[in-house]
């Protein structure tokens, strides 16, 4: 019994050292824990506030950088473009629903067209505003920087009001031409490719959305023209040296990306200095990472570590064959994604489609060039030519080259109707059947030609 009472009586006492030895071991570990986060945390801040500094110095630098722009109306003495190439683009992309019907690309065949009183006040409008973004288009440069609002949000809405800008101008060129005013039609397609051309500056991003102005809807629409006797050899000839130009100056991709890059970084360092999720998801809250301790500083820090890592990796992969190239780029993208922070996944871009549609761009701006030089040709002589070498140097300075395939442009004439190809991305000849899709986002290469056609009607 003397034993039961002395067990009984010992066994607060080892319930009290078990609780003590227990709360000790959460003391140590919430202290160990604590030591962990802030021998991250610190560096974490104070690396962002050196990065604060650059971005700085380079925001500053960029923001005095003149982006010099093809002329292709007579110069203006102002400067920078663009105050009125977004007011032009603001005012014309505020159209309503309604007043879109005025125009062929916005209504289907239930809806049909405004009355044409009405018609002709939409049409006096923006012919109005096509004025101011000419204004626009006479000015010699346009600064690069394109501004991000609060974090990571990006004023992407006046690129969508520019994609309907085009569309526009594109369906007002079509009405000119089919009213026997082929320079005006010519005028408003240089609007359309200039505006393109000096948004294209401003960004990886917004040059790959601008891709859609440029080759989807401007390209397309003058490949129409082409078969139309009325579409002269003036209005050809005048086309020919604006394609040419905007050509020759196409924006430098690779400073497109490190625009990009320095506003990512930007932003990053807003939202892990003032810890605000808000501006990642409007209306919930970034998923935290176990490695990053749930902290926004961490993961901004180790953000920059990786966008930096990867921008290093495209500049030297920018070096490299365009196959190889995207191939290289791709892989930069898993390894960037493979470090699991969520915002990489929210900032990265698809760099390697990004880059396959500049590429892309290049290659309808060739065809477009040859089918142009294919028109006057024909135009001029009655007749295609034998070969494209026959184009120079009358037509053509030279030769465009074939960036994607790395092959020679494949020709044919059958008839009246000229075809002029790219081999695409397949790399072997198909004899000018068009690949299915050429704007293929998925990164696989499919069987195919990239293909333009001329047929003139006399």
């Amino acid at each position: 019994m003397d034993n039961l009472g002395t067990s009984a009586k010992a066994r607060p006492r080892i319930a009290r050292r078990v609780v003590l030895i227990a709360l000790g071991l959460v003391a140590l570990n919430l202290s160990l824990g604590i030591g962990c986060f802030l021998s991250k945390w610190i560096p974490a801040g104070k690396a962002l506030l050196q990065e604060e500094l650059r971005v700085r110095e380079e925001c500053d630098a960029l923001d005095a950088q003149r982006v010099y722009r093809p002329i292709f109306f007579e110069p203006s003495d102002e400067d920078n473009s663009w105050e009125p190439l977004s007011e032009a683009i603001e005012s014309i992309g505020a159209l309503t629903k309604e007043q879109l019907r005025a125009f062929p690309s916005f209504r289907d065949e239930e809806e049909g067209a405004l009355p044409p009183e009405e018609v002709a006040k939409v049409v006096a409008k923006v012919e109005a505003d096509f004025v101011v973004l000419k204004s626009a288009l006479r000015r010699r440069w346009v600064d690069p920087f394109y501004y991000f609002g609060f974090g990571f949000h990006l004023p992407l809405p006046l690129v969508e009001k520019s994609i309907r800008v085009c569309r526009i101008l594109a369906d007002r060129a079509s009405a000119l031409l089919e009213e026997g005013r082929p320079e005006e039609a010519v005028d408003r397609l240089i609007l359309a490719w200039g505006m393109a051309d000096h948004l294209a500056v401003k960004g990886f991003l917004v040059n790959e959305l601008v891709r859609i102005t440029q080759g989807e809807i401007a390209a397309s629409r003058l490949n129409s023209f082409l078969g139309d006797a009325r579409f002269d050899s003036k209005a050809l000839a005048r086309l020919e040296g604006v394609l040419s130009a905007l050509d020759r100056a196409r924006p430098d991709i690779l400073e497109c990306f490190r625009r990009d890059h320095l506003l990512s970084r930007q932003g990053i360092i807003s939202v892990g200095e003032g810890g605000d999720t808000k501006l990642l998801y409007p209306g919930g809250k970034l998923i935290g990472m176990p490695h990053h301790l749930f902290s926004v500083r961490i993961m901004a820090a180790d953000c920059l570590v990786i966008l930096a890592d990867l921008f290093r990796g495209v500049e030297t992969a920018a070096t490299l064959p365009l196959r190889d190239r995207l191939s290289r780029l791709d892989e930069l993208e898993k390894e960037a994604l493979a470090r699991k922070n969520p915002m990489v996944s929210l900032l990265m871009l698809d760099v390697s489609r990004c880059w396959r549609h500049y590429a892309m761009d290049g290659l309808r701006m060739s065809l477009a060039r040859i089918a142009v030089a294919l028109a006057r040709h024909q135009g001029d002589l009655g007749a295609f030519p034998a070969s494209l070498e026959e184009l120079v140097p009358k037509y053509l300075p030279a030769i465009p080259s074939d960036e994607i395939s790395g092959s020679p442009f494949g020709y044919s004439v059958s008839g009246d109707l000229a075809t002029v190809y790219s081999w695409g991305e397949d790399q072997d000849d198909d004899g000018g059947i068009p690949v299915v899709n050429e704007s293929n986002d998925d990164g696989a290469v499919e069987d195919g030609d990239v293909v333009w056609t001329v047929k003139r009607i006399k």
